[in-house]
């Protein structure tokens, strides 16, 4: 028999995006998946949705927190519960497109890696643009230097248990932080080529990483992760969080960075504030 698939979806307030999501789940090319959704105390009718989703489908379980959790304390709820061999995850205003399960576990049975991921499709206004595609070995370092999986794993559910999870304590790059303990642990991992996630961009809902929270969690990164990143690694993360918080450079910031692998991108950064004056 196919090897069961936990997949989490913690959700909060956005009744309106959950639906896609565990649709896109329930969707899938490959059957044996379970579909845990833990939703954080919402006040909308999120629970309501996903309980007419349910309806006699056992392989849909939804879970609400009586206190609120966050999302890393809802995908913990969710991997505590999870009855699967292996278990990835998704965002409730995001969708998997419908080979996304099923080109995963017919890789990692065949190869046994102890995570994978694959590409990602950035959906907005402006149409579509894809990331993370280019197929190739994952390794520490490469994970020093950026998050260069996304948002996602696939990863095994004791996998996921022993290195105890997503962290509750940080503030942003939550994601990140599992990734970089996966790879310390266990080792490489390895991106599949194409795009099998759908990211949604300009829905209204604020992502974490536009948020006051992500000067701490670039922080709290750099401390907790400080034996594992050298130098070059540190200034790369420094810019790719100026990046994200849409902070201007320096010019002494961007000298900084003359040695690592992102000055190109920097520089072509730091020109673009100086336009913008």
């Amino acid at each position: 028999m196919s090897p069961l698939v936990s997949v989490y979806i913690p959700t909060y307030n956005r009744s309106s995006l959950v639906k896609r999501a565990v649709e896109s789940v329930k969707n899938q090319t490959y059957k044996n998946i379970e579909v845990i959704v833990v939703d954080d105390g919402s006040t909308d009718d999120t629970e309501a949705v996903v309980k007419s989703l349910v309806g006699g489908d056992t392989a849909v379980r939804f879970y609400k927190n009586e206190n609120t959790k966050g999302a890393c304390g809802c995908r913990n709820t969710a991997i505590n519960y999870a009855q699967g061999e292996y278990i990835t995850g998704l965002d409730d205003d995001d969708e998997f497109t419908p080979d996304r399960v099923d080109t995963f576990v017919t890789f990692f049975e065949k190869n046994r890696y102890p995570y994978i991921s694959s590409g990602i499709v950035f959906r907005g206004d402006k149409g579509d643009f894809i990331e993370f595609d280019k197929a190739g070995v994952i390794t520490l370092d490469d994970l020093c230097q950026s998050n260069v999986i996304g948002n996602q794993v696939f990863t095994t559910t004791e996998n996921m248990r022993e290195i105890g999870g997503f962290d509750n304590a940080s503030p942003a790059w939550q994601d990140y932080d599992t990734w970089l303990r996966l790879a310390a642990r266990f080792g490489d991992g390895y991106r599949i080529g194409g795009a099998t996630y759908i990211q949604y961009l300009d829905h209204g809902f604020n992502r974490i990483t536009k948020s006051k929270k992500l000067k701490k969690g670039y922080e709290f990164f750099i401390n907790k992760h400080a034996a594992l990143l050298n130098e070059k690694a540190i200034k790369t993360l420094y810019f790719q969080y100026k990046l994200a918080a849409e902070e201007k450079l320096s010019f002494a910031e961007l000298l900084t960075l003359k040695d690592t692998r992102v000055f190109l991108g920097a520089t072509k950064y730091y020109l673009k504030g100086l336009l913008q004056k």
